[in-house]
């Protein structure tokens, strides 16, 4: 793993750890090569969880739901 800049959803640039690989879902989102998707406890909350707790069919194309009992969890993660 890395140490590499990330864009929070208020334009704000902070330091996240982790590698560069894209998945399909995030790839299918078109955004500049570099981006990388770490927002902090308090926008996911403000920005994702409270719109899909107030809303059951609110789906955000950058995280996922996994039923996490439905597999094993390295089959959570799409492959490489």
């Amino acid at each position: 793993m890395r140490a590499s800049a990330c864009m929070s959803a208020r334009g704000g640039v902070r330091m996240a750890r982790g590698d560069d690989r894209a998945s399909s879902s995030t790839a299918s989102l078109l955004l500049p090569p570099g981006f990388r998707f770490c927002p902090t406890d308090g926008e996911l909350v403000a920005h994702y969880l409270a719109r899909k707790a107030a809303d059951a069919g609110f789906t955000s194309a950058a995280i996922r739901d996994v039923d996490l009992y439905s597999a094993e969890p390295w089959d959570l993660l799409p492959p490489r």
